[in-house]
């Protein structure tokens, strides 16, 4: 980004070996691309998403009261029942209107967050109690088999939140009274982990788009589902300097999602 405020895009190609002098390099080929209105939209885009969504907030806010007060009154069943569908309906909307306000904060901020040695296990246990209904009204159990000494880069909240969108996401998909199996490894200065289930798997045509906004695999639309659970998961992991993929059928036959942050063993080693 310059001073002026133009933004280029710089590709930097170097020679093949036979175009070497004597074994040493005669040169590269640097090409800009000034994608300043490519960059000035994808603003207003983010711009627009947060401010209608912090918009929607208050009426949003105000529908669920109304509901809420809908279904406490003595009146016939019928409005009762019809209520209940408001008030379901609104939070849902309210989840999505959050999640894309959440996204927006993700993009909007430059730069990488504060990491700090994290125990894993904390984050995970905080994101468990946060879905506990969704994963008790289908009897789904997590079983964490991640090591007590474990740690990694990063930061609590952020990796709370990556685990929380992972085991909601597993408990509407993993059979009734399945369970959702954490786990992670070492892997050089990285740390693997795996959140698996038996779910009816992901077909390896949408497997790299379940991480774009509202995608969602056709045989599973109607879930009760904003769709942008794990476009969060991507842009935090993204953050932090990691990654996340999906195994679908993973080599033991389950449904996994995989991701991956520095270890902090590794990060003070270096």
């Amino acid at each position: 980004e310059l001073p002026s405020g133009q933004v280029m895009s710089v590709c930097i190609s170097l020679p093949p070996a036979a175009e070497m002098a004597d074994g040493e390099q005669v040169g590269a080929v640097a090409v800009f691309h000034d994608i300043t209105e490519l960059m000035r939209l994808e603003r207003v885009r983010r711009d627009f998403v947060a401010n209608v969504s912090h918009e929607l907030r208050t009426p949003l806010t105000a529908i669920q009261g109304y509901a809420e007060t809908l279904t406490s009154i003595d009146g016939p069943p019928e409005c009762r029942r019809f209520g209940e569908i408001i008030l379901k309906n609104g939070a849902y909307l309210s989840r999505m209107v959050e999640d894309l306000l959440t996204l927006a904060r993700l993009e909007g901020k430059s730069g990488s967050l504060e990491l700090v040695p994290t125990d894993p296990g904390e984050a995970l246990t905080q994101a468990t109690g946060m879905c506990r209904e969704v994963l008790e009204r289908r009897g789904c159990r997590v079983e964490s088999h991640l090591s007590a000494s474990c740690r990694v880069m990063a930061s609590l909240p952020h990796l709370t939140q990556v685990f929380r969108n992972l085991l909601e996401n597993a408990g509407r998909y993993a059979p009734e009274g399945g369970s959702i199996r954490v786990t992670a490894r070492q892997a050089g200065d990285s740390v693997i982990f795996r959140v698996a289930d038996d779910g009816p798997g992901i077909p390896r045509q949408d497997q790299e788009r379940i991480f774009e906004r509202f995608y969602q695999v056709e045989r599973h639309r109607g879930q009760a589902s904003t769709g942008l659970g794990l476009a969060i998961c991507k842009h935090i992991l993204e953050r932090h300097g990691g990654s996340i993929r999906a195994e679908s059928p993973a080599p033991d036959g389950s449904t996994a999602l995989v991701f991956t942050l520095t270890s902090a063993h590794g990060a003070a080693q270096s």
